[in-house]
């Protein structure tokens, strides 16, 4: 008899399971059911974020509850962080406008002018790991013959290196690693996104300039490199599961920094803050390089309901296709838990290590002189 009440009290705890899952399901379908998803990017259109969160947009709503139609919106301004201040300060937490693409955790840890927000106050919707960035270089700039980092070395004048803004990934990465390097060069910051850099590099108004994969694959492959304007220099690197700085498979075909400085330092390790700092960056990157957020305690229902639409989009066979037809790059999920690690480290930098940052990027914060037309 107790066998049989066990049998029939465990049913019942079964059965009582999937109505309280499908009310949940019916109540997340209720919500965005009507409704507009606005996507923020908080750069301007034509780049690699932006790309990224167009092929989301497109896929997205149908992995929501409710299915609501989707649009992308671009707020670009301090890479990013126009845009989110805009999120915490006038967004309703009602789900219907997230922000997702790059994100900057070291303007936070270095208390940036104008950031108004922390990223831990926001609501975390979702993130990913993308492929690494890519540093290219003009042809012209390097001395002839030349068509790798060496050649960046024997160059007599500094290399014009155009940049969106000193505390962006892609700066950071590329400033850190031309220093550890040992490479002469001029920072020009001020490019309003991704676009304009590599249209700048085109023109000849920059020399060198570090990119997303997605940037690159889809604007400067065939824009400069099959054009014979520019070459490929080195990536970023993948982490391993050790926690060892690997080639990402995402572009196998490229040295990563750390091979390419023990190949022109006679196998060597960096070593210094220098170093330290971008161990962290890549640390910060392999663990979240795009997020999605929301506004400050955003509707749980909501949240839910998004969240299990993004991971469900990139996990999707339709949106991997797309997004590796489009930008030649896949993205790998990443969870709160890997947000949280980030969330974490930046939250607790050495006051050393905060002090070496502050002076590094300050000594970028010096903009391009914009061009005055003569009469």
């Amino acid at each position: 008899m107790k066998w049989f009440t066990q049998k029939i009290l465990m049913l019942f705890i079964g059965l009582f399971s999937v109505v309280i899952f499908a009310q949940g399901q019916q109540s997340n379908a209720a919500y965005y059911s009507g409704k507009t998803l606005t996507i923020m990017v908080g750069f301007p259109a034509g780049g690699g974020a932006d790309l990224i969160a167009r092929v989301l947009a497109r896929h997205i709503g149908t992995n929501i509850a409710g299915n609501p139609k989707v649009i992308v919106k671009n707020m670009p301004g301090g890479g990013g962080i126009r845009a989110t201040n805009f999120l915490k300060d006038k967004g309703k937490p009602d789900g219907l406008t997230i922000i997702w693409g790059p994100w900057q955790p070291f303007a936070q840890v270095v208390g940036q002018r104008g950031m108004r927000f922390k990223y831990d106050e926001m609501t975390f919707v979702g993130g990913a790991r993308a492929a690494p960035s890519v540093m290219y270089v003009r042809k012209d700039a390097l001395p002839k013959g030349a068509e790798n980092v060496s050649g960046l070395l024997q160059s007599n004048k500094p290399i014009r290196y155009a940049a969106i803004r000193p505390t962006v990934f892609l700066s950071m990465f590329g400033r850190t690693a031309l220093d550890l390097l040992g490479v002469k060069y001029k920072y020009v910051p001020g490019y309003k996104g991704g676009a304009k850099v590599w249209v700048a590099v085109q023109s000849g108004e920059g020399d060198l300039a570090v990119t997303s994969t997605a940037n690159y694959r889809s604007s400067i492959v065939p824009n400069l490199v099959k054009k014979g304007i520019a070459i490929p220099l080195l990536a970023a690197p993948a982490l391993d599961d050790a926690g060892n700085f690997v080639r990402s498979e995402s572009i196998p075909e490229l040295p990563h920094f750390l091979e390419v400085y023990k190949k022109v330092h006679n196998g060597k390790m960096p070593s210094g803050l220098q170093w330290e700092f971008m161990k962290l960056l890549v640390y910060s990157f392999n663990n979240l390089t795009l997020a999605a957020f929301g506004p400050p305690n955003m509707d749980k229902t909501a949240t839910e309901a998004l969240a299990k639409g993004f991971y469900a989009t990139l996990s999707s066979e339709t949106f991997i296709k797309e997004l590796f037809k489009r930008a030649g790059v896949r993205q790998v999920p990443r969870t709160k838990k890997h947000a949280m690690s980030v969330f974490n480290q930046i939250n607790n930098v050495k006051p050393e290590m905060v002090t070496f940052i502050k002076k590094f990027l300050g000594k970028g914060r010096k903009k391009r002189k914009k061009k005055v037309a003569k009469d």
